[in-house]
């Protein structure tokens, strides 16, 4: 079963109930169906068939839900894409994926609009999402027969490689660690890994999850429309989030799911604004996307008395892997348990499995596993052994079967032959209190190899040097993980899933060493 056989079922079921809400506007399971199969038939119409890729650059809306499916309805690829996206990563992706259409909400950003103007690739249908009415307008771009081609040209043989794989959608990587590559995912996968991470935290038709993540991201598109509406439940969307105006939607909306990135639970635990109380009715809180710091777990359940489950996934497994059961079975320090139907395997560098409690690669084998990198060979084969997909993150597995993540295998710091896992060390460094973020990252060194450098946030109107930074580590590490650089700054940079942008630290460390230090105060030792 894929996404929108999953629909359908759930449709026949229970027509009358309500699938979506935003703000005054809701709409049925009855209606949604309706809306869907009226704008797959619209696409086709079109000339979109089979195969092609339907851009779909826009925000969390009952708009974005209709043209996500409705592209699937019509046998194309959805091909969701962050609307804040300036001009030239929009021109990117537009070009990598070689879309032929793109649904835009009504009004869209100027960048947006540029892009489409200076597109590489011309679309054959411009589609403006007016509340649930469509608007088409056709650029000419169609061949003889009604088919749509690139340039002009003949069509694209992309188009019957991505149907006979099953692919229908296809979502962009952050790019955190080299250019955004198109993720190739089919139907069948995220449906199950859907299916399956509902059952893992026990989803169940009366729940009412709170949409507040991102829906053209992996895991928003997961937790937040997919599984609410293949388990039958409600999905209460989110346009933004705002701490405050969330904690009265979740009131207002008797909200049973929340599902978030870390940075979002610690803004709701430190906001003023929020009332502790906002959130009594959950039966669930789920973390996901990065790694939550201990001290977070404890400050959201003191001020509201409920305990996060954190989880584990990544794009390319569709992307779920991992996850805290709810309540009593969380392991601090852990993201929880393979999700039904997923299988980790911990592997050393020789590709065997290691032993329980060994640290080694994290690889995942699942009918979520992504069918490759869009037009990249190379970096699927990087990536792929065979149906196994090697995640890159370093991890163990305890006696339980809990699944513990140390690092990103390409950001483990090598220091004369001593691996230094980054997450380690910024842990250290955030229980200081006067530390309000960290971010470690390795730095050349020409006897060493590399040698620590940590990027640290102060708490604003608090004071402390960065000298006294490196004796608080160096009494808690051994020497070769203490930092022999530690940089003071306002801020350390995370992209909008939370996630660290080591890459940008280091790129600031390279200017930096050719020219001026952008950053007020560092200390070396």
């Amino acid at each position: 079963m894929d996404l929108i056989g999953g629909l359908s079922s759930r449709v026949r079921r229970n027509p009358c109930g309500v699938a979506l809400v935003s703000g005054d506007r809701s709409i049925t399971y009855g209606e949604l169906w309706a809306r869907v199969t009226e704008h797959a038939r619209d696409l086709q119409d079109a000339g979109i068939r089979r195969g092609q890729r339907v851009l779909i650059p826009m925000g969390n809306s009952i708009e974005f839900a209709l043209a996500y499916y409705s592209t699937m309805a019509a046998h194309a690829v959805a091909v969701p894409v962050n609307p804040t996206f300036r001009r030239d990563e929009l021109r990117a992706i537009m070009a990598d994926c070689r879309g032929v259409a793109i649904v835009m909400a009504h009004p869209s950003s100027s960048a947006l609009r540029e892009a489409v103007e200076g597109a590489s690739t011309r679309f054959g249908a411009i589609v403006m999402a007016r509340g649930s009415t469509w608007e088409f307008a056709t650029t000419g771009s169609c061949d003889g027969t009604g088919q749509h081609t690139n340039d002009g040209g003949s069509a694209d043989p992309a188009d019957d490689d991505l149907t006979e794989q099953g692919v229908d959608v296809i979502i962009y990587t952050s790019g955190t660690t080299g250019r955004p590559k198109g993720v190739m995912l089919t139907g069948a996968g995220l449906a199950a890994n859907a299916l399956s991470f509902g059952k893992a935290i026990g989803c169940e038709e009366h729940d009412v999850h709170l949409a507040v993540l991102p829906m053209f991201h992996s895991f928003g598109a997961t937790v937040a429309l997919n599984m609410p509406l293949l388990t039958g439940g409600r999905a209460v969307i989110a346009p933004q989030f705002i701490p405050a105006a969330i904690a009265r939607l979740a009131v207002a909306s008797g909200s049973t799911v929340l599902a978030g990135v870390p940075t979002m639970l610690l803004s709701l635990t430190v906001d003023r604004g929020v009332d502790p109380a906002a959130f009594r009715g959950l039966r669930a809180c789920i973390s996901g996307g990065a790694a939550l710091p201990q001290d977070g777990f404890d400050a959201f359940e003191a001020k509201f008395g409920i305990r996060i489950s954190e989880g584990y996934g990544l794009t390319e497994a569709s992307p779920v892997v991992s996850v805290n059961p709810v309540g009593s079975g969380v392991k601090r320090g852990s993201v929880g348990i393979p999700i039904p139907g997923v299988t980790v395997r911990i592997v050393d560098e020789m590709g065997a499995d290691a032993l329980t409690g060994e640290a080694g690669e994290i690889t995942v084998g699942s009918p979520g596993v992504m069918t490759g990198y869009f037009g990249n060979h190379g970096e699927t084969s990087a990536v792929m052994d065979g149906a196994w997909l090697r995640t890159g993150d370093i991890g163990r597995v305890d006696s339980d079967g809990y699944l513990y993540v140390a690092d990103r295998a390409k950001d483990m710091i090598n220091v004369a032959g001593y691996k230094v896992c980054p997450r380690e060390v910024e842990e250290i460094l955030r229980l200081h209190p006067a530390v309000q973020d960290a971010i470690v990252v390795g730095r050349p060194d020409p006897l060493r190899g590399e040698t620590v450098a940590a990027h640290v946030a102060i708490r604003p109107g608090m004071a402390v040097d960065a000298a006294e930074l490196a004796s608080f580590c160096r009494r808690r590490l051994a020497n070769y993980k203490t930092p022999t650089q530690v940089v003071l700054c306002d801020s350390v940079p995370r992209d909008g899933a939370g996630k660290p942008l080591r890459r940008a630290i280091r790129a600031a460390d390279r200017g930096a060493r050719g020219g001026q230090s952008p950053h007020p105060q560092s200390s070396e030792g």
